[in-house]
This record gives structure tokens, C-alpha cells and sequence, in this order.
């Protein structure tokens, strides 16, 4: 597991086991509030993705600055002919919080796709 930015060992650790206890829509809400947790949407609102349970995650502000960053990444990506765009969490135990997230997008007639793994915990 690699270390957050900004976090030391013992933090890490404690960041872990926050995350392992979120294992409730409610909890994740909490740490919404708290700062702790930001909501964001796996497929993008700029490519049709909608605000619904199935299309929600609950991430740290340093993986929604990443996500925010991949999905301005992800649109001119598909802007310039990828398709077969697939953004997938990745989920450890009961936890509302991904473990990671992984973004694809592809075409048949190119040959680089595009991929990103955002790793959360």
C-alpha cells in the first residue's frame, strides 16, 4: 500500500481504518460533512454520467482532485475518438470508499488506449 501525500505512517494507518468503518451510505454522508470524504461521480456528468446511487463514490479530497483531473483527461480523450469507456471501483470489505478506481477508453482503430488507476487506500 503506498503512503498518501501529506500523511505519515501513523496517519496512514488511521486514514486505513476510517475508511474501512465507512461502511454505510450514512457514514460516507458524515464524512462529507466532516471534510473527510467528497462525493463525485464515476462516469462523468460530461459524458452523460448522472447523479444515482450505482454512478456515486465517496473518495479523500486528494482522489477527487485526481478524478477531477482524469475526468478533463477522459473527455478530450473521447473528444479525439476513444469510446468503450469503462470507469470501475474497485471496493476492499463492507466499505462505501473504493479501494481504486480504474478508467479505460479505447477505440479499435487506434492503437493507445487510454488508462488511469487511481489509487485511494
Amino acid at each position: 500500500m503506498q503512503p498518501l501525500p501529506g500523511f505519515s505512517d501513523q496517519n496512514r494507518e488511521r486514514h486505513v481504518l476510517e475508511f474501512s468503518s465507512i461502511t454505510s451510505f450514512k457514514a460516507a454522508e458524515d464524512a462529507c460533512r466532516e471534510g473527510r470524504l467528497m462525493k463525485t461521480l464515476l462516469f462523468p456528468a460530461e459524458l452523460g454520467g448522472r447523479d444515482i446511487p450505482e454512478n456515486v463514490v465517496y473518495v479523500p479530497p486528494e482522489a477527487w482532485e485526481m478524478k477531477s483531473d482524469a475526468t478533463a483527461e477522459l473527455v478530450d480523450a473521447v473528444r479525439g475518438g476513444m469510446c468503450d469507456v469503462a470507469v470501475v471501483p474497485e471496493y476492499r470489505g463492507r466499505s462505501f470508499v473504493p479501494v481504486k478506481i480504474a478508467i479505460t477508453a479505447a477505440h479499435s482503430g487506434l492503437s493507445h488506449p487510454y488508462r488511469l488507476e487511481i489509487r485511494i487506500w
